[in-house]
């Protein structure tokens, strides 16, 4: 029997829209409307045969993102949207449709290279942005601006006379347009999660107030003294995080950009100094760009170094464990627990580890430290903290115990899991761990006295005949 289901249109909207056909259509449409808007702005400026453009051509930074990060899926909103651009703008069906064909074709160029040298979206390092700029630089924008150039020539809308400056505004508008666009998109997609989208806000719509009152209301007409201004700002902003640097730097940008649109600010060019007007435009937008991306990156690298000096300082190299310098911070946490359970402190000693070292050196004693961290390690509850003092010597530190009692327990059935037999290099080995717990108090003053007295509570659990647990109360 076939069961018939009635969905009213709304739902099957919504199951269209979830499903992967339905993403894909979006994201195309949302790729056809950026190119159409973008690029209206970027003509807006300046543009000659109708899709030329000395400064950026916005569009061209949404396509690199939009295929970097979706696949080539999202290549026909970008073949659409430049049709769509290119007929808007004055151009017959065959320049038009020649253009957004080379276009898509960079948009896969892009993707492959992107997946073949492994380009990391979050442009985690100095190779990343160096393979991202490069690519743009050297690849798809000398591809683009020959093969665009190409169509409007067989078009008859490009002379073989002003063919060299077409193929430089093509390459330099396109160049632009990427490197402003796409690095802060590529950020935003890799780091959604952590982003503080207000703090972001602030930067971006407050360094294009900052530009208005420069530009627009106190008509600072110096590049170098905008520049003296703009620079620390921006350093300050990337110091923060790369992400809020280039925030900063994309809302300089795009207010300079609309400033030159409405023929204001520094940038506003008369007929007679529009290439150099706009050449200044170009580097003053470059310039901060560079600055947000490569002081980013160097900030970035810089972080993660100290970040993995601070593990390797905090780790111990054998056991992969916490070690001793840990411990400020591991009972610092105590302070903090506000719940009505005790915390046990247990310093655990190997019993019969000396005797192994002797008789098969350190490397198998290495060895079988190795599997004794991994032992009491998987035995442990979540939430339970070890550390690696030295030697054979553990700290544990037992959290959400409600009676002393409890701890005795699991720290006995610790012992007995540590001497289970080790098969190791064709011998069997066997030994055997001592413990001495104490209660942790919820405010810590002297850790050194508390090490000291679960030490003291290790040894008489030793003179007891090891392989015993020794409770000592504060």
């Amino acid at each position: 029997m076939v069961k018939h289901i009635n969905t009213s249109p709304d739902e099957e909207m919504a199951g269209y829209f979830s499903s992967g056909v339905g993403r894909i259509a979006i994201l195309n449409i949302a790729m056809i409307l950026l190119y159409l808007l973008a690029g209206g702005l970027s003509f807006s400026i300046y543009h000659q045969n109708g899709v030329v453009t000395l400064s950026a051509f916005l569009p061209e930074g949404f396509a690199l993102a939009g295929v970097l990060i979706y696949g080539p899926r999202i290549i026909p909103g970008i073949f659409l949207g430049q049709l769509l651009l290119a007929l808007n703008s004055g151009l017959g069906w065959f320049p038009a449709g020649g253009i957004a064909l080379v276009n898509s074709l960079e948009a896969l160029i892009a993707y492959r290279l992107s997946r073949r040298y492994a380009l990391d979206l979050n442009l985690s390092s100095i190779r990343d942005l160096m393979l991202l700029t490069g690519m743009i630089l050297l690849i798809l924008q000398p591809f683009s601006a020959i093969l665009g150039n190409g169509v409007l020539y067989l078009a008859g809308m490009e002379p073989l006379s002003s063919f060299k400056n077409s193929l430089f505004f093509w390459w330099f508008g396109n160049v632009l347009g990427q490197l402003l666009i796409t690095p802060f998109l590529l950020l935003l997609h890799t780091g959604y999660r952590r982003i503080n989208y207000l703090r972001l806000g602030v930067y971006i719509f407050g360094m294009a107030a900052l530009n208005y009152l420069m530009q627009i209301t106190l008509h600072i007409h110096s590049l170098p003294v905008l520049m003296m201004i703009t620079i620390p700002l921006l350093i300050h902003c990337i110091h923060k995080d790369m992400l809020y640097g280039l925030g900063a730097a994309v809302g300089l940008a795009l207010s300079t950009l609309w400033f030159t649109h409405n023929g204001q600010g520094l940038f506003a060019y008369s007929s007679q100094d529009l290439t150099q007007s706009l050449l200044n435009l170009n580097f003053f937008i470059l310039s901060n760009l560079f600055l947000a991306l490569f002081v980013g990156i160097i900030f970035r690298e810089k972080d993660q170094a100290l970040a993995h000096l601070h593990a390797v300082a905090h780790q111990d190299q054998l056991t992969g464990l916490p070690n001793r310098h840990y411990l400020p911070q591991l009972l610092n946490h105590q302070r903090r627990a506000d719940d009505h359970t005790l915390s046990m402190l247990c310093y655990l000693d190997l019993d019969g580890f000396k005797k192994i070292n002797d008789q098969y050196g350190h490397a198998v004693g290495d060895l079988v430290l190795k599997e004794i961290a991994a032992r009491i390690r998987a035995f442990l509850r979540n939430g339970d903290e070890l550390l690696r003092l030295g030697g054979d010597e553990f700290l544990i530190v037992l959290r959400k115990i409600k009676h002393p009692d409890e701890a005795e327990k699991i720290m006995s059935r610790l012992i007995q899991e540590i001497e289970a037999p080790i098969y190791l290099r064709k011998e069997t080995l066997q030994l055997s761990a001592s413990i001495g717990m104490i209660p942790l108090p919820k405010n810590i003053t002297d850790p050194d006295a508390l090490i000291s007295r679960a030490d003291t509570a290790m040894y008489r659990a030793k003179k007891n005949g090891k392989g015993h647990v020794v409770f000592l109360q504060q």
